[in-house]
């Protein structure tokens, strides 16, 4: 049986399908180089914290499933071979969202080490 959904929530899926069938597909992780995984829609900002973002084609990279989990992990992401342009992309498009992140990570950074 098909759960209902508020004509909100089937118009937000309906942008959303809209706009994952007119992205570029590559075939490989932009964030590890992967070509022999599954890839999925990684959103650079998350949907729960940025609603506003969530069907924005900007927001979203081709990521392997690993990738997607870990680029919410503040330490991890520096690692990504995407990171430097994602950040910029983010950026340009939410400078705030931007400066969060980079406290974020640096934050992490520290307590990883030792410093704060």
């Amino acid at each position: 049986m098909l759960r209902k959904v508020s004509k909100k929530k089937a118009r937000s899926l309906y942008q959303q399908r809209k706009m994952y069938a007119s992205l570029e597909r590559t075939g490989f992780c932009s964030g590890c180089g992967r070509s022999d995984a599954i890839l999925t829609n990684s959103h650079l900002l998350s949907q729960g914290q940025y609603k506003q973002y969530q069907n924005e084609a900007w927001n979203l990279v081709e990521h392997c499933r690993q990738c997607n989990s870990d680029w919410q992990n503040h330490l991890k992401r520096p690692l990504f071979l995407d990171y430097a342009r994602n950040m910029e992309i983010i950026k340009l498009h939410d400078e705030r969202a931007y400066f969060e992140l980079i406290g974020k990570e640096s934050l992490k950074k520290q307590k990883y080490l030792g410093v704060a």
